[in-house]
């Protein structure tokens, strides 16, 4: 499979311009994501892209979206304790 130009616009759009991830504003800078990485099976069809930002991007590595997800959900937000 293959995404084209068009693709990852109608992906942008269709995230508001945001990170899949973290929901930040992407403004130019962004980065075409494989919710399903290549390297674990995912292919280049449209519907395994979205627009990511650089960091989360980069944090995700090899992970699925899932995955990532879920691992960004159970961390601790910064100034808190895992207690409360």
């Amino acid at each position: 499979g293959r995404y084209t130009v068009a693709d990852v616009r109608r992906q942008y759009e269709m995230q508001d311009g945001k990170c899949a991830y973290c929901a930040c504003a992407l403004g130019e800078l962004y980065e075409i994501e494989h919710r399903v990485p290549l390297s674990r099976g995912g292919t280049n069809w449209p519907d395994n892209i979205c627009c990511a930002c650089p960091a989360c991007n980069r944090h995700k590595g090899a992970m699925t979206d899932v995955e990532f997800l879920s691992r960004k959900s159970r961390a601790v937000p910064v100034g808190r304790t895992a207690g409360g």
